[in-house]
């Protein structure tokens, strides 16, 4: 792999897929995120919560619930 930036949208959901990508293993279909390393079509997005809050992020947009 090659050091570089990713400028998408990106939550916690991302990290498990990733890190098992950049170990080449099997088993990030088992997760709700994606690895920051596949090239995906869709429109980037991002799940944003605390105790209190959970947001979604996208298209440059935050909606609360």
């Amino acid at each position: 792999m090659v050091a570089g930036r990713n400028d998408r949208p990106l939550s916690q959901l991302h990290i498990p897929p990733t890190l098992l990508d950049m170990l080449g293993r099997p088993g990030d279909d088992h997760f709700f995120g994606k690895s920051v390393f596949e090239q995906r079509d869709d429109a980037p997005r991002a799940f944003i919560s605390n105790y209190q809050e959970l947001g979604y992020c996208k298209g440059g947009k935050l909606q609360l619930r």
